[in-house]
């Protein structure tokens, strides 16, 4: 999938992700409307780091989240792979 916007902020140190796909939401969370991560959460920095190369450079992704859980409302990030 192609990242279409990355949002950040909140008030708080997220980040989230809108795809040109439609939002896979296996949780069933609330407000599906974009695949989120915090500084909190395990990988962060990781996701947020190959977001920002994927994004800038137009490499498609594959975004991993969670089966069970939501933050903010919104399907949660596990694992983002970049495409070469």
């Amino acid at each position: 999938m192609t990242i279409k916007r990355i949002r950040t902020g909140w008030a708080s140190d997220t980040f989230a992700i809108e795809t040109d796909e439609e939002i896979l939401n296996p949780a069933g969370c609330s407000m599906p409307d974009g695949y989120i991560s915090d500084t909190s959460h395990p990988g962060y920095r990781t996701y947020y780091a190959a977001v920002l190369m994927a994004f800038s450079s137009g490499k498609p992704v594959n975004v991993i989240v969670s089966n069970t859980e939501c933050y903010s409302g919104r399907p949660k990030i596990m694992g983002v792979y970049v495409a070469k």
